[in-house]
């Protein structure tokens, strides 16, 4: 399991992650400061990410044209929402520091293009959860503060029916669901 930054939800993941460094591993072992032995260990499966900053502008648009697409792949009018090369370079001139940043401005850009042609579009902005029902997705981001709503917690005990299947929903442990469904009844 890991955390997301600034956030209690708790994700499973498949990929184990055993060193993480923004410097060079090679000057780092030439110092003597990172193990030779560990250092050839992970030589051998070691993934390295650019740096958005480093990256040239039209491999920028292309990145902002792939969360776009991921974004409006289950909408029926994407057409109407696909972003102008305008918004593109828009996008890609701001720089953002990660790709997480990326995508949330993606999105956030799309919805305020479906609020503008009045078209209704959730964004997921939380990708985990695939959720199409405004008021789940309003849930999940809430995390454990959906909790102290009584009509949330209704909602999500209509929905799931089963305190493990809230805590999983909302990454909080169960006798927490638990404690909040005594206390409203449910």
């Amino acid at each position: 399991f890991y955390t997301i930054y600034k956030s209690d939800k708790r994700i499973q993941s498949d990929v184990r992650i055993i060193c993480s460094t923004d410097k060079k591993l090679d000057q780092l072992v030439e110092n003597g400061s990172f193990a030779s032995v560990l250092y050839a260990e992970l030589k051998t499966a070691s993934l390295s990410m650019p740096r958005l900053l480093a990256l040239p502008a039209d491999e920028m648009e292309g990145l902002v044209d792939g969360f776009a697409q991921q974004t409006l792949q289950n909408h029926d009018l994407d057409n109407v929402l696909l972003l102008s090369d305008k918004e593109r370079t828009k996008i890609s001139s701001q720089r953002p520091i990660s790709f997480s940043c990326l995508k949330e401005q993606v999105q956030q850009l799309v919805l305020h293009k479906s609020q503008v042609n009045n078209i209704y579009y959730e964004a997921h902005l939380d990708s985990e959860n695939k959720v199409s029902d405004p008021l789940l997705a309003q849930a999940a981001r809430l995390g454990k503060k959906a909790l102290k709503d009584p009509k949330t917690l209704a909602l999500l005990w209509d929905k799931f029916g089963n305190q493990n299947k809230i805590a999983l929903f909302l990454g909080v442990h169960r006798s927490t669901v638990s404690r909040r469904c005594k206390d409203l009844g449910l």
